[in-house]
C-alpha cells in the first residue's frame, strides 16, 4: 500500500490542448441547410489530414480535407452540426454550469480550473492571424489565433490572457475597432488557407471584452461566410463596413457590405476578397486585394466595385494563384502598397487609390507560399517606409524601390519566428514611440524601434513577447 500511493501520486499526465478545435457557437439563429456538397462528396483522408506540411508543396491542397474534417468531426446521419445547434449546445453547457455551481457541486470529473497550471511554453506562442490596438489606449493590444481564440494584452505585448476560453468559435481571423467609436469592436472566424472553419462574425459593444453574434453572417445560410478574412470600418461613417470573404468552396468568395452596423450585409462584389480597406484620407475609396493578379478599388465608399488592369498576367503561386495584401499610405492621400504572391514576392504602389499600379521591386520576401503568408505596413508618419513580410520581414525606405531583411526565422526567437500574417503599429506611433508588433506562426514578435531593427541575415531587434500566449497548436500529448 505505501508503495502504490507514490506510485499513484507520481502518475502525472501532460496534456497538450490543440488550439485548432473545432468550433463552438451562440445564440439563436435559423436551422440548419444541408451541408456543402463540395465538402462532403469525397471521403474525409485523415492520413492526409495530419501529414507534416511541406512548406514548398503548399497547403492549399490540405485546406479542403482540413475543411472537411472540422466540419465532419461531430456530423451525425444529418450532417455536421450547424450554427444554430452549437449555439443552442453553448446555451446548454453555461445553463449546467449554474446550475451545478449554485448547488455547490464540483464541475463533471473534477475539471477545476483551480487545478490546473499552464505550463507553456512561453517563447512560442501559436500561429497569430489578426492584430488591433485599441484606438484609446497604446498598450492595449488584441490578438487573434488561427485556433485558440481570441486574446488580448493589458500591456503591448508583455503578457496575454484569453478573452475567454469558451468563445463561439476559436479561429479568430479579422479584428477591427471602430476608429471614431472604440467601444465597438468587430471579429470575423475562418482560416481559409488553414481549412479552419469559422461561422462568421461578431460584435463587442465593450471594447472586446464581450461579443455578440452578427446572425445575418451565419455561414450555414450563406456559405461565402465560411471564411472571413478581412473587415473594415469606414473612417467617417461608423456604420458602414465592408468585408473580404472566401467561400466554404475555397474556390469563389464576394465583398460584402453593411450600412447598419453589421446588422444586414448585402453582396456587392463576387470577387474573391483576401484583403480590404477604406482609404483614410479619401473614404469614398476603397482597394481589395484578390488572388487572381488583379486588385479591385471602389470610388463610392465599396457600393460597387471595378477590377484594375492585370498585375500579374498568369498568376503562378501555389495553386496559380497571386495573392494581394494591401497598405494605404496615411501620410500621402492615394497612395497604396500592395505585396503580391508572384515570383516569391513582389512590390507594387498605386498613386489613385487602387485604380492604376506601378511595379517597385521583387524582395521575395514570400518564398513560395504567399497564398499562406503575406503582410505590408507603411510607416504612418513616412509614406517612403514600407515593411512586407512573409517567410521573414523585409524593409524600404525609399518608397519600395529597395529592401533589406530585417528578420530570419532560423535564428527564432532571437529573431522573429517564420510566416507572418499582421504587421501593426500601435495608436500613437511616432517619433517617441516607433513600435512595430508582427503576428505569426510563432506567435507575437515586437521591434521595440522600428529604426533600430537591423538589415542582413541576423534580424536584431526583435522581442519575442509571448509571454502567457498559450495557442501553440500541439499535435500529441505524453502521460506516465
Amino acid at each position: 500500500m505505501s508503495n502504490l500511493i507514490p506510485r499513484r501520486l507520481a502518475a502525472t499526465m501532460v496534456l497538450a490542448l490543440a488550439s485548432g478545435c473545432a468550433a463552438v457557437v451562440l445564440p439563436g439563429i435559423a436551422t440548419l441547410p444541408v451541408p456543402a456538397t463540395e465538402l462532403r462528396d469525397s471521403p474525409l483522408d485523415l492520413g492526409a489530414k495530419f501529414k507534416v506540411p511541406d512548406r514548398e508543396r503548399g497547403r492549399r491542397e490540405r485546406a479542403g480535407v482540413n475543411a472537411r474534417y472540422h466540419l465532419e468531426l461531430e456530423a451525425d446521419e444529418n450532417g455536421p452540426p450547424g450554427v444554430a445547434q452549437l449555439f443552442r449546445a453553448r446555451e446548454q453547457r453555461l445553463a449546467i454550469e449554474a446550475q451545478g455551481a449554485s448547488a455547490g457541486r464540483p464541475k463533471s470529473a473534477g475539471l477545476q480550473p483551480s487545478q490546473w497550471q499552464s505550463l507553456g511554453p512561453s517563447n512560442v506562442g501559436g500561429r497569430v492571424r489578426a492584430l488591433a490596438f485599441d484606438p484609446r489606449n497604446a498598450n492595449r493590444l488584441l490578438a487573434g489565433t488561427a485556433s485558440g481564440g481570441l486574446w488580448v494584452s493589458d500591456n503591448a505585448g508583455g503578457s496575454w490572457r484569453a478573452n475567454f476560453d469558451f468563445f463561439p468559435n476559436l479561429s479568430v481571423t479579422a479584428l477591427v475597432f471602430d476608429p471614431r467609436n472604440p467601444v465597438i469592436v468587430y471579429l470575423g472566424t475562418g482560416e481559409a488557407s488553414g481549412g479552419l472553419v469559422g461561422v462568421g462574425a461578431f460584435k463587442s459593444f465593450d471594447g472586446g471584452n464581450t461579443w455578440q453574434y452578427l446572425g445575418s453572417t451565419n455561414a450555414d445560410a450563406n456559405p461565402d461566410w465560411r471564411f472571413v478574412n478581412r473587415l473594415a470600418v469606414h473612417p467617417d461613417a461608423s456604420q458602414i463596413l465592408l468585408a473580404a470573404l472566401t467561400h466554404t468552396n475555397l474556390t469563389s468568395g464576394s465583398i460584402q457590405r453593411s450600412s447598419d452596423g453589421g446588422n444586414t450585409w448585402v453582396r456587392v462584389s463576387a470577387f474573391k476578397a483576401l484583403d480590404i480597406a477604406f482609404d483614410p484620407n479619401a473614404p469614398d475609396n476603397a482597394v481589395a486585394g484578390l488572388d487572381d493578379g488583379t486588385i479591385a478599388f471602389s470610388r463610392n465608399a465599396g457600393i460597387s466595385w471595378e477590377r484594375s488592369a492585370p498585375l500579374v498576367a498568369v498568376p503562378a503561386g501555389r495553386s496559380n494563384t497571386a495573392r494581394a495584401e494591401i497598405a494605404f499610405a496615411r501620410s500621402q492621400p492615394g497612395l497604396v502598397y500592395a505585396s503580391i504572391d508572384n515570383d516569391k514576392g513582389e512590390v507594387w504602389k498605386s498613386g489613385d487609390a487602387g485604380a492604376t499600379w506601378e511595379y517597385l521591386a521583387t524582395p521575395q520576401h514570400l518564398n513560395n507560399q504567399g497564398d499562406y503568408d503575406n503582410a505590408i505596413w507603411v510607416d504612418p508618419t513616412d509614406a517612403n517606409h514600407v515593411v512586407v513580410a512573409g517567410l521573414d520581414i523585409y524593409q524600404s525606405r525609399d518608397g519600395g524601390v529597395t529592401f533589406g531583411k530585417v528578420s530570419d526565422w532560423r535564428n527564432a526567437p532571437s529573431s522573429p519566428h517564420a510566416d507572418h500574417h499582421a504587421l501593426v503599429s500601435p495608436p500613437d506611433f511616432a517619433s517617441g514611440n516607433r513600435r512595430l508588433f508582427s503576428g505569426n506562426d510563432g506567435g507575437v514578435y515586437k521591434a521595440a524601434d522600428v529604426d533600430a531593427i537591423a538589415n542582413g541575415a541576423g534580424g536584431l531587434g526583435w522581442t519575442n513577447a509571448n509571454q502567457g500566449l498559450a495557442v501553440t497548436q500541439f499535435y500529441s500529448g505524453a502521460g506516465r
